[in-house]
């Protein structure tokens, strides 16, 4: 075999988990990029004397904020305890300090999953 030829790829015959979870993360990404560039786009319409990178920001922080809007308190302190349970703690024996890191945790995951079906 010609050293300068490179070696024959494996054809994967089907994904994996983690490859799943890698697709599905890169367009949820690319999703909230182009919501992010359209946002922008029209802060830039009021705004026309700014640069796109000054607007880029501040569209960035507004849809993550309707994202997470868009989260109950419900959902989190379901999810907390769901999270809690999967964690083999107590959700009624958690420290308060744990319980709000947790609620953080799931309020951010809910926002990304409400986000990434809007």
């Amino acid at each position: 075999m010609d050293s300068s030829s490179p070696l024959p790829r494996p054809v994967p015959t089907e994904i994996t988990p983690l490859e799943e979870r890698a697709v599905l993360r890169f367009q949820y990404d690319l999703d909230f990029h182009k919501r992010v560039q359209a946002a922008a786009e029209e802060l830039l319409a009021e705004h026309p004397d700014d640069p796109l990178y000054i607007r880029l920001p501040d569209a960035m922080r507004s849809l993550q904020q309707q994202d997470e809007a868009v989260v109950s308190d419900d959902q989190i302190t379901a999810g907390t305890r769901y999270l809690a349970d999967i964690l083999g703690l107590p959700y009624a024996v958690i420290q308060d300090k744990e319980r709000e890191g947790l609620k953080a945790g799931v309020h951010g995951l809910l926002a990304a999953v409400n986000g990434a079906s809007a």
